[in-house]
């Protein structure tokens, strides 16, 4: 959650963020140690003065209510509109917010295939290769 709150404007808008931040995202992002995210927050750091500036243009709150008392900040098209002027914090967000953990590893995946396909599954294979040899063969 700490990475989200970083990543969004309107916190930022209220509680500096820092280089510290930044390293704080890697920290608790590990998947950001692919090599798709290689010099990721390096590129972020040298953003961050970028991005304080674009949080600085943010109205204040009392500025943004309507009638209602709702706030008309609308976040999604305020990080559209950053993507070409913050890649590296566009990168980020997208790689924490769209992060899908899986708690299934891979080789659990594979022993559960292992388990479903038995003796009966490749006698199968084996067949139906047999088949398609066959009938290969009788065409030439």
């Amino acid at each position: 959650m700490k990475a989200a709150q970083v990543l969004n404007p309107i916190f930022c808008a209220i509680n500096d963020v820092t280089a510290k931040d930044v390293d704080e995202i890697k920290r608790l992002c590990r998947f950001l140690s692919v090599p798709a995210y290689e010099g990721l927050e390096i590129a972020m750091k040298e953003e961050l003065h970028l991005y304080k500036a674009r949080i600085a243009q943010i109205r204040p709150i009392k500025e943004r209510l309507d009638e209602d008392g709702q706030d008309t900040f609308d976040i999604q098209s305020w990080l559209r509109e950053s993507k070409a002027a913050l890649p590296a914090w566009s990168k980020a967000l997208r790689a924490v917010l769209c992060h899908a953990p899986n708690s299934a590893p891979p080789g659990r995946a594979f022993g559960i295939l292992n388990n479903a396909i038995g003796d009966q599954q490749v006698r199968a294979r084996a067949d139906h290769i047999k088949a398609i040899m066959q009938l290969q063969f009788r065409e030439y």
